[in-house]
């Protein structure tokens, strides 16, 4: 999730502010972006950038990271993954929901989902502003593709024979 914020913000501020928002999960700095962690597989990065904050759904244990790697690499790719969308996946987008939300609300971005979007100028998924269809006029009502329907005033559709006489010397041999 994307945050876009119009002032810089660094780790050391967002992280007492985090911390009050969200008493019941433990928050921590690693390297240059913030871990929240709610269980030991259920969890979410803090990235901080110039324009904006990136929160991203993942594991807050390093050794859960590196133990699904490696069950990705000796298990094969199908039987990981399988498991972790059942068990994991829909925990952690919520914790990464939740986590944008407050980060959100901390900065007065209230309404900043995807209906607040449009506050911004833009639309969710490459839509068109409301109201207006792509390119800003209607879209035009066309005939049918060449070769289908009617034939176009003196041209032979395909399977009928040349009006007028062959050229000389086709046909024979």
């Amino acid at each position: 999730m994307k945050i876009p914020i119009s002032q810089p913000i660094d780790n050391a501020t967002l992280l007492p502010a985090l911390q009050q928002a969200l008493p019941q999960y433990k928050i921590y700095p690693r390297q240059s972006f913030l871990v929240v962690e709610k269980t030991g597989m259920v969890g979410a990065n803090v990235v901080v950038r110039k324009n904006k904050i990136i929160v991203v759904a993942s594991f807050p244990n390093m050794g859960l990271q590196i133990g699904f790697v490696l069950a990705v690499v000796f298990l094969g790719v199908l039987i990981p993954l399988v498991l972790y969308f059942i068990f994991v996946y829909s925990k952690q987008s919520a914790v990464e929901k939740e986590v944008g939300a407050v980060i959100n609300q901390i900065l007065g971005n209230v309404n900043l989902g995807v209906g607040g979007l449009a506050q911004m100028g833009q639309q969710p998924y490459g839509q068109p502003p409301a109201g207006q269809p792509y390119g800003g006029q209607p879209p035009q009502q066309m005939g049918p593709p060449m070769g289908m329907g009617q034939p176009m005033q003196g041209q032979p559709m395909y399977g009928q024979p040349p009006q007028g006489q062959p050229p000389q010397g086709w046909g024979q041999q």
